[in-house]
């Protein structure tokens, strides 16, 4: 029932909304109805935006956490494959690296991750 809201709310915006825009133009329809023409049209994107967030959970209820583990699973690595590769650089090499990451962090990383 979601998807075929989906797919009306889809034709409305790519069909329905324009052809009435461009009707509205021709017979210089007043402002303010063009104007609520406009505020359904984003009415419809935020509807079915959120429409899509729910069919994907209710697709995928683990969705979200399986997401956040493997953002924090690749941020680990990519941490980790830093440390080896400062471990390994020359003093030139690993002066250049540090300049290049950025600001340090005030936290350390392990702390940053646990709630106080």
């Amino acid at each position: 029932m979601m998807k075929s809201y989906s797919n009306m709310n889809s034709t409305m915006i790519l069909l329905n909304y324009p052809l009435t825009l461009i009707a509205m133009f021709i017979s210089n329809e007043k402002p303010f109805y063009i104007m609520i023409v406009l505020l359904l049209i984003l009415n419809k994107v935020a509807i079915s935006s959120l429409g899509a967030k729910v069919r994907q959970h209710f697709a995928n209820p683990g969705f979200s956490k399986t997401q956040y583990t493997s953002e924090d699973l690749m941020r680990n690595m990519v941490v980790a494959a830093s440390q080896k590769l400062l471990k390994s650089a020359k003093k030139a090499e690993r002066a250049s690296i540090l300049v290049s990451s950025g600001r340090p962090s005030m936290v350390h990383s392990s702390q940053a991750s646990e709630p106080e």
